[in-house]
């Protein structure tokens, strides 16, 4: 059996803290944006971040700096 993080940001500490995307605010930024996200997985973004951090989150995403390889 898994262990569960009941705590979004715990969780997304764990999952995406290491995360080496060139510069530590990309990192601390996935890392708040994951766990806002994972606090209420069935709502849109835009419900879930404001208006600051979508613009931020979408800019991270759209990096290409930032890939999705490990």
């Amino acid at each position: 059996m898994r262990d569960v993080i009941a705590d979004p940001l715990q969780w997304a500490e764990h999952v995406f803290g290491g995360a080496e995307l060139g510069d530590h605010r990309r990192t601390r930024r996935l890392v708040h944006s994951a766990a806002r996200i994972g606090a209420h997985p069935e709502k849109p973004l835009p419900q879930v971040l404001d208006w600051n951090e979508l613009r931020g989150f979408y800019r991270l995403c759209n990096e290409r700096r930032v890939t999705w390889e490990v």
